[in-house]
């Protein structure tokens, strides 16, 4: 059984979607949890949830803050740690994409702010969180135009389903607690098979 018991967990992106989800959980199980995002009024909204989760009955900390700004970063780590003494799971889901090729005008540009504000990290458990693009060598762009709802994205998945936030807040309680202990610098997967996906044939790739 998973348990956070009194682990301090900071979640950046987590006013909705996988953050959100992340933050209900950890609190479910015990974390004392931060949350960081731009939106305040639905930063309030989730951790009101959060607390209401939390079988200590645990406040969840709210910052506003605007992670593509450093000074809004070292104070996002300094609250934390001026509340709890400590910061034990840093969850980086602040992510943000561009549809931008390489070669476009602004890509270079885009490519330092997503960087930016991707790839950011702080003794103790340590998650990136980013979409199934980040390692998929080729633009799928064009090929996903070609899919124009979600019942039929479901049907060429394999297992027949689209992840939900939980899905993925599941995988990182996993990874944050001390069952996953003997891994360091793993690749995760959680997308319901999308990587084994031939959009244009709509087949599977076999290896």
């Amino acid at each position: 059984m998973i348990n956070l018991y009194n682990k301090v967990a900071l979640v950046t992106g987590s006013s909705d979607g996988i953050g959100a989800a992340a933050t209900s959980l950890f609190s479910s199980l015990g974390a004392k949890v931060t949350k960081v995002r731009r939106n305040q009024s639905k930063l309030d909204k989730v951790a009101a949830e959060c607390q209401s989760k939390s079988p200590h009955h645990y406040k969840p900390l709210v910052i506003k803050a605007d992670f593509t700004r450093d000074e809004d970063v070292v104070r996002a780590f300094n609250e934390t740690i001026s509340a709890y003494n400590r910061l034990d799971i840093l969850v980086n889901n602040a992510g943000i994409a561009a549809n931008k090729e390489f070669g476009d005008p602004g890509y270079l540009e885009d490519y330092d702010q997503i960087m930016h504000v991707n790839v950011r990290a702080s003794k103790g458990a340590i998650i990136n969180v980013s979409s199934a693009g980040a390692l998929i060598a080729v633009s799928l762009y064009a090929k996903h135009k070609e899919i124009q709802s979600i019942d039929s994205l479901e049907k060429v998945h394999p297992l027949k389903r689209i992840a939900k936030p939980v899905d993925i807040a599941n995988v990182i309680a996993f990874l944050a607690s001390d069952a996953s202990r003997n891994m360091t610098g793993s690749i995760v997967i959680s997308v319901s098979g999308h990587l084994v996906v031939d959009y244009i044939y709509n087949t599977y790739i076999t290896l």
